[in-house]
């Protein structure tokens, strides 16, 4: 390139080169690299992150930040060999910022047609679970969030699912306090299966709330938690949830229970248990203030960087307790009766309180009667996530929570919606072994609502004694 006779044309110095290389050095070490703007780059939760992968930034940042300040001192005060003049001039170094910033760019365009042909948005990029979900909180973090949703049968059916948490932590349209008179609040607990990972008004409780709406001043509240259990709902329902005044809750547990007992065997789990129904209530404030956190992340390209990162950062996990080959895990019954005692104490406390509890078998397209290769992709869901299991072992546990449930419910002479019998094993109504489409949703909610219309309906308009089990 041609030198010229302007301040284009000049060398770059060695000192302007250190003394550009240490600003850029602090800038990235105390902006890009703090944990606030990290959450941009990293799929690990601002408030929660990751130990290790914090571990590693933390020193990572504490590098950069003493590289740059070293070379800026060099570039400032070695004046007596720093002012050498390097072979780039200013033209040259002008020229690769622009063509860096082109790269850049056009890495984004790229990483945006990417993530807009999985999941059909280079809007939003989608959110880790991490960031809605507070492990050992009965609470989700208010905020608007997109996730990325993938499907087991069919991957051109991935999208994004928009979804909106409320300032009392819970999915969907804030809840009138005190109740309005004359209205029926029905309370949804559950993991992931109630929250559904679908966008805002297609999870079943909303669809739910849709179709009882027809029948009367109904309201359904979705209180589902990725990844919740009979102990953690159980706290939730008792510290938050009843601050609702809630007339009825409908119960869909049993999946995460299975989940959490197959992990229990590699060594005992702070976050699971048998719960104390003589416990006191804990003192959790309701409103937890405005949302905090947004959908959108300003880089696709970063995002996808960050996740790489952090994977490399975090490297592989370290295995815990014993590792059992597939197929030599078995249901131990010491802990398949936790959840038994788990659910039959959340049923006894919510009609303590005036509330109707109402038992619902969890759901699932699992079906022993499918070709063998079929049954295989049904249980996919379950055999990554639980590994110690094979398909007969997998079969085996789901249906033993779903009797477990059913047994349960009977026992206490509670309402039970054999939802597991009676909903259609049809793979275009899930995503995974348990987790369904918006198609799925909305027929889960269409097989419930009449059972829901007809348990609440007022006593004179029944018929005969009020049944203690319905839809079977």
């Amino acid at each position: 390139m041609p030198q010229g006779n302007g301040r284009l044309g000049e060398r770059w110095t060695l000192g302007e080169a250190l003394r550009l290389f240490g600003w850029l050095a602090l800038f990235v070490s105390c902006v890009i690299l703090s944990r606030t703007v990290a959450a941009a780059l990293f799929a690990s939760d601002p408030e929660a992150p990751d130990p290790r992968t914090l571990e590693a930034l933390d020193r990572f940042r504490l590098l950069i930040g003493a590289a740059g300040m070293s070379t800026l001192a060099v570039g400032v005060y070695a004046r007596t060999w720093s002012e050498k003049q390097l072979p780039l001039s200013r033209a040259h170094v002008g020229l690769a910022l622009v063509t860096a910033v082109l790269c850049l760019g056009v890495a984004e365009t790229f990483a945006r047609i990417k993530e807009w042909r999985k999941f059909g948005s280079v809007v939003s990029i989608p959110l880790p679970i991490q960031l809605v979900r507070r492990e050992g909180a009965s609470y989700l973090q208010p905020g608007s969030y997109a996730f990325a949703v993938s499907n087991d049968f069919n991957p051109e059916r991935s999208e994004v699912a928009f979804i909106t948490i409320n300032r009392y932590g819970l999915r969907g349209a804030l809840p009138a306090l005190p109740k309005p008179p004359g209205r029926t609040r029905i309370v949804c607990l559950g993991g992931s299966t109630t929250f559904g990972f679908v966008s805002d008004g297609e999870d079943w409780p909303a669809r739910l709330q849709s179709l009882l709406s027809a029948g009367g001043d109904f309201e359904v509240i979705n209180a589902g938690r990725p990844g919740a259990t009979t102990w953690s709902d159980f706290r939730h329902l008792r510290d938050r949830l009843v601050q609702l005044e809630p007339d009825g809750v409908v119960l869909f547990e049993g999946f995460n229970d299975l989940w959490r007992g197959v992990r229990r065997h590699f060594g005992e789990q702070a976050d699971y248990g048998g719960i104390d129904p003589a416990l006191p209530a804990g003192e959790e404030t309701l409103d937890l203030g405005e949302s905090r956190s947004a959908s959108v992340r300003i880089s696709f390209g970063a995002y996808l960087a960050g996740q790489a990162l952090e994977r490399w950062l975090q490297g592989p996990s370290a295995p815990v307790g014993p590792r059992l080959a597939p197929g030599q895990f078995h249901s131990d019954p010491a802990v398949v009766s936790i959840y038994e005692s788990n659910l039959a104490a959340m049923i006894q406390f919510s009609r303590k309180r005036g509330i109707q509890p109402i038992v619902l078998t969890f759901v699932g397209c699992d079906d022993a009667r499918r070709p063998p290769e079929e049954q295989r992709l049904c249980l996919k869901y379950v055999l990554d996530n639980m590994p110690q299991l094979d398909v007969k072992s997998a079969q085996e546990g789901l249906d033993l929570y779903r009797q477990v449930t059913r047994e349960v419910a009977r026992k206490q002479n509670a309402p039970l919606i054999d939802a597991a019998a009676r909903m259609s094993k049809d793979m275009a109504l899930y995503g995974d072994t348990v987790h369904l489409t918006r198609e799925g949703e909305d027929q889960l909610a269409r097989l419930i609502a009449p059972e829901i219309l007809d348990l609440f309906r007022p006593r004179k308009e029944r018929p005969g004694e009020e049944r203690s089990s319905v839809g079977n």
